[in-house]
């Protein structure tokens, strides 16, 4: 199915496009955002599998003699040492997973605007292709965010620390501080959200360094930043509406269902969070071809023609 073209940057037609492009091709596009949970899924199972190695863990045998249900022996039994080794390759895993199946989604989201058939294999090969330039935009990303909340939130610690932890009047000022502080690291995220949205797609078309990319979404997304806000707006009112009728639905099936009904709300859960995220990357595709057809004249037989 291809769109028409347009010198307009408009919210609707990202919004329409997003959702025909997922539930059109829903298969292969759920297929790209199931890659992000494979570390998830590993690490979980590995340390369920470990937990049930350890002798005498997580059994409950209350005694006369202790309020203590939870025996400080078991937790020191683990081998904590794989298990730290375990959950820092989760993390950069899950970035590298991340990376790719954004960039999946992206190159099937240019096919799927071209009128071409999304292919899962081939759509993930163009993934892994540039997997390490999207992973260090994906780490660059992690780590500014980081920096920011330290930055605004050390402010909090420092005012808590200076006073008397036992006088509850000396927490006034840090409490103070809080609100306000959330309020700023919001919209400073918000705002550098908007603003490196379509770093990825830039990476999966053009194919700069990992600054390049970061410069080029900054640079489609500059004049744009409103109508931008407002299809994540829309989206993120969209994916709350939903997570609250999942939620419901969890809440019924683990009163209803017992242990199996909440084995399938979680199943649920995981599906609804696949489909938003799969939603969201989309989205920064066809906003990536939006903004480069609005300020550039490009349609998107010129951008994806890379690819031929």
């Amino acid at each position: 199915m291809a769109f028409p073209q347009t010198q307009r940057f408009l919210v609707g037609t990202v919004i329409s496009q997003s959702f025909a492009a997922f539930f059109t091709r829903i298969l292969p596009f759920s297929g790209f955002a199931l890659i992000g949970f494979i570390p998830t899924i590993i690490f979980t199972a590995g340390y369920l599998y470990i937990v049930a190695q350890t002798p005498g863990f997580g059994e409950f045998s209350p005694s006369a003699d202790t309020a203590d249900p939870f025996n400080s022996d078991e937790l020191v039994a683990l081998p904590w040492i794989w298990i730290s080794i375990a959950t820092i390759a989760l993390f950069f895993s899950t970035i590298a997973t991340t990376a790719i199946w954004l960039a999946a989604t992206a190159y099937g989201t240019f096919q799927y605007m071209r009128g071409l058939p999304v292919h899962f294999w081939q759509s993930l090969q163009r993934g892994v292709a540039v997997v390490l330039p999207c992973t260090g935009a994906t780490c660059l990303f992690f780590l500014g965010a980081l920096f920011i909340v330290a930055v605004i939130i050390s402010p909090i610690f420092l005012l808590a620390l200076t006073g008397d932890l036992d006088d509850p009047n000396s927490w006034t000022p840090a409490l103070l501080w809080l609100f306000p502080a959330f309020i700023i690291l919001s919209v400073i995220m918000v705002f550098l959200f908007i603003r490196l949205w379509v770093t990825v797609p830039a990476i999966a078309v053009e194919r700069p360094g990992v600054f390049a990319a970061i410069g080029r979404s900054w640079s489609l997304s500059r004049g744009h930043g409103w109508r931008m806000f407002g299809i994540l707006l829309v989206m993120w009112v969209a994916s709350i509406a939903a997570s609250m009728v999942v939620g419901i639905v969890i809440v019924v099936l683990g009163v209803f269902g017992g242990m199996t009904g909440m084995l399938i709300g979680q199943g649920l859960n995981i599906l609804a969070s696949m489909i938003v995220n799969a939603l969201f990357a989309i989205a920064a595709a066809v906003a990536y071809v939006e903004l480069r057809r609005a300020k550039e004249g490009f349609g998107i037989e010129d951008i994806a023609a890379v690819f031929d």
